[in-house]
Parts: structure tokens; sequence; C-alpha cells
């Protein structure tokens, strides 16, 4: 009963929400096939890519985006998804060059499906978990 009446929140690019056995092996598969993709560019082009001067090539989106799909849970390691009703997430607006409360977007998540995305890896991600954060939105 008491699941319905509750609603988590993520701000922005939270990476703690993802964490998880599950996640950390879909991670890692992840990691694995781009790496053994890259092995395909050239070191400047490698490097343009990681310091996102260049953007990566569809293969290698391609295999960012599917790699982890394979990946299932295992006894020790299921996918965890938050006890709550909804998960309401406030998405940075990136079309606007300053950052504050007010062009901040949301959306309603389904807890179950937010579980199965991908560990989000972003440069934000522990910054974003802190409470100062949170309370700005």
């Amino acid at each position: 009963q008491a699941i319905e009446h509750c609603t988590a929140y993520v701000h922005g690019d939270d990476l703690a929400p993802y964490m998880s056995v599950h996640a950390a092996r879909r991670l890692g598969a992840a990691l694995q096939a781009i790496d053994k993709a890259k092995q395909n560019m050239g070191h400047v082009d490698r490097w343009l890519t990681v310091m996102g001067r260049k953007p990566p090539s569809p293969e290698l989106a391609q295999t960012a985006l599917t790699a982890d799909a394979q990946v299932k849970p295992i006894e020790g390691g299921p996918i965890l998804y938050m006890p709550v009703k909804q998960i309401l997430w406030f998405v940075k607006d990136n079309t606007q060059v300053q950052q504050s409360a007010k062009n901040v977007t949301y959306m309603m998540c389904d807890p179950l499906e937010f579980g199965k995305l991908s560990v989000l890896m972003s440069k934000d991600g522990g910054k974003d978990h802190v409470p100062q954060t949170y309370e700005t939105v």
C-alpha cells in the first residue's frame, strides 16, 4: 500500500539510480564491445571522439547502444528497481546556455522500465547526485 503513495525523484544525470550488479555487468559488456569496435579507428579519430570533438561513427554508436542487450540477470545480480509508484525524472534542457530550475524539464517514468535502462555515463553523474542539486530544482 505504501508504494502506491511514493514517488522517487531523479535529477539530471544522477548515477546512483542506475547502480546495481546487473547494471555493472551490462556496462562492462558495452565497454568491452566498444573497446573491440574502436580498434578499427585511427588514433586521431579515437582521441577526437573520446574528447567529444567528433561524433562517433554510426557503427560505434550502434555498438554502444546495443552491446548490453544480451546480458541477462543472474542469481545474486537481478535487475533492481525503485519500490515506488512512479519516478519523476528532472531532465536538463540542453537547448539553454545556462542551467537553472527554470530550464529543467521532467518526465514521469515507470520504475520497472527505468530499472532496465543502461547505466548513464556522464561527466555530471556524481555532481547531479548531491542533495544541493535536488534542492535547486
